[in-house]
């Protein structure tokens, strides 16, 4: 053996462990078929768009039972081999063909991107290709990348053991996982204090999941780690703002780059119903920018009107003269203000409408905590003229809100009185938005400045471009205290 030869055979022991074996159960017994050369075989399907019948392992999956456990690929080649279906509802995987093929065959470049619409198949056909760069690309360091090490495990990591689960070894909390035998270091990328965890090791392949979501300097550090000859980095995306570095610096700039790109949507997958595409639609309403992004899997800003569909029509069914008189659950939220008015609502749900009405609203400015106290009593624990005890009080902490709160305690020591959850103000749009859109929410008339404002909700178009998109802070009291009751709501 020549040295180069004897130096190559040291590297591949050290970089690979072997791993189990993927069994097919046959009417004459056990067949144990390679990970690897059951991957092979699913890719050369991949580009003939049918299963080759002229391979050894076609006997085999002609006569192979079912078996789950084996994952996905293994099902998917059974199927074919016996000429069945695959099925929506088991949660099977279809052959790729057309552009889901192309991006498993043809994404070689050194930069590779599945972006597109949410449930699209992007991650699952930029895992395919993972798997196959595990399998056969070139010995060396290779690392998986998300927002964090739990997303990074839920999006990547149990579908990867979903897909050929004999190829993947991982335990929930470690840094690392096997893949075909070979380590695969796990990391975090959602702030730019882990860039320092990026430098030093020089990466032959690296796999990204949302990447919008990264901090830009943990990808160009990331970039600069896949130093050697036919090193490969694959990512995953939804689209975000048209400024966002990622689109700014890669995407527009593809034909200056080794840069492949792949743009999915919907029906790019086979695997959805009608019925659950139906669903993402309404979770994602037609004219927002959720919509846009999320659905046809456009690099759109967020601009305009934030609830574009919302009208006070009655027929659109969004502002109803009177509520219902099943009203049997109340909650309150305040929004609090110092130099803006503090906004208090009443929602009660219908059990016949199976949806929650704001059946009162209240305004106030600039008064002693006690006189809001006082206030909140006589406009939010009645309604028509009967007394109701809230099942929850939600009460924005910020600007002095803790102070209000405090003061509620106090006076009403029996009442569930809570600081507002707060997380991220556009997901949290988002998601009152979808229920707005799909009328678990709905407004009474009456409460005129609530309807008013959410008519009027625009984004600010000065955030275009920052870090963070956000409403345009004006005329948005009833805004807020409608994210910081659905906060709640919809965790009850």
């Amino acid at each position: 053996m020549n040295v180069p030869a004897f130096l190559n055979s040291i590297r591949k022991t050290a970089d690979t462990i072997n791993e189990p074996a993927v069994i097919a159960t046959l009417p004459s017994g056990k067949v144990e078929i390679s990970p690897k050369e059951l991957l092979d075989y699913f890719v050369a399907a991949i580009r003939l768009g049918d299963i080759p019948q002229d391979h050894k392992l076609y006997p085999v999956f002609c006569q192979a039972e079912e078996d789950k456990d084996q994952g996905q690929i293994f099902g998917c080649l059974r199927k074919l081999a016996q000429g069945l279906e695959p099925s929506i509802e088991e949660g099977d995987l279809f052959l790729p063909r057309g552009k889901q093929a192309q991006s498993i065959l043809e994404s070689n470049d050194r930069l590779n991107l599945w972006y597109g619409s949410i449930r699209s198949s992007k991650t699952i056909m930029s895992l395919i290709k993972w798997l196959d760069r595990c399998a056969n690309g070139p010995p060396g360091r290779r690392m998986m990348v998300g927002n964090t090490s739990e997303t990074l495990e839920l999006n990547c990591i149990e579908p990867l053991k979903d897909l050929l689960p004999a190829a993947i070894r991982h335990t929930t909390g470690w840094r690392h996982c096997i893949i075909f035998g070979r380590k695969v270091v796990l990391r975090g990328a959602n702030d730019v204090g882990q860039e320092k965890k990026f430098r030093g090791p020089t990466l032959i392949d690296a796999y990204g999941d949302e990447v919008t979501t990264w901090a830009k300097p943990v990808f160009k550090m990331l970039l600069t780690r896949l130093s050697r000859p036919g090193s490969w980095f694959g990512g995953t995306t939804n689209p975000d703002q048209p400024l966002h570095w990622l689109n700014v610096d890669y995407i527009e700039r593809v034909n200056e780059l080794r840069l492949k790109l792949w743009h999915f949507v919907l029906d790019d997958n086979p695997g959805l119903t009608a019925e659950y595409k139906a669903d993402l639609v309404r979770e994602n309403p037609p004219g927002t920018v959720y919509y846009l992004r999320f659905i046809l899997g456009l690099w759109v800003a967020a601009e305009g009107r934030v609830y574009s569909f919302f009208s006070t029509d009655p027929k659109d069914d969004y502002v109803v003269n009177e509520a219902p008189d099943d009203l049997v659950t109340w909650m309150v939220s305040i929004d609090y203000g110092q130099v803006h008015p503090t906004c208090m609502g009443l929602w009660g749900y219908s059990l016949s409408k199976k949806c929650w009405y704001l059946v009162k609203e209240h305004f106030t400015n600039d008064k002693p905590n006690t006189i809001y106290s006082q206030e909140f009593g006589r406009e939010m624990l009645n309604y028509n003229g009967r007394p109701i005890i809230p099942l929850s009080v939600e009460v924005d902490p910020g600007g002095g809100g803790l102070s209000l709160i405090k003061q509620l305690k106090a006076d009403y020591p029996k009442l569930s009185i809570r600081s507002a959850e707060k997380a991220d103000v556009v997901k949290e749009l988002q998601d009152f938005g979808s229920a707005l859109y799909t009328h678990l929410v709905r407004f009474c008339a009456g409460c005129k400045r609530t309807v008013a404002e959410h008519a009027g909700y625009v984004w600010d178009e000065k955030s275009q471009g920052a870090a963070k998109e956000q409403p345009l802070k004006q005329n948005d009291d009833s805004c807020d205290m409608a994210r910081y009751f659905w906060n709640r709501a919809v965790r009850l």
